[in-house]
């Protein structure tokens, strides 16, 4: 096995190290769905009707109107929404650099050799 060879064989290696590489970006970072909470879902319950804003009604809760021992349930909010946090366009410029990089690098070895 020559010089020549051995270079063919660590530049495939280098290639193939770079694909498995951005294919495990893509996949970590794959976009995923945020199910968006509904406009209508209020934590407190929901309203009898649209006419009479005043009374709420409040499920869970089993009391009298006079009776203050009842707990009311605890409100959770909805989730804010997340920020994209993926890849965009990073992945090209790790491509691009990667080729740069690689190019540089076999300039260097070359001289090398010729001096």
């Amino acid at each position: 096995m020559d010089f020549r060879d051995k270079r063919n064989i660590l530049y495939l290696l280098y290639v193939v190290i770079v694909v498995v590489v951005i294919i495990g970006i893509l996949l970590i970072f794959r976009p995923t769905s945020v199910k968006a909470p509904t406009a209508n879902h209020h934590p407190a319950g929901s309203s009898t009707s649209k006419a009479d804003t005043n009374k709420m009604v409040i499920t869970g809760v089993t009391s009298t109107p006079g009776d203050t021992s009842a707990s009311t349930p605890t409100s959770t909010s909805a989730p804010a929404s997340l920020n994209n946090t993926g890849p965009g366009d990073v992945i090209g410029l790790f491509v691009a650099v990667s080729g740069l990089g690689a190019w540089l690098w076999r300039r260097k070895q070359l001289r090398d050799v010729i001096r």
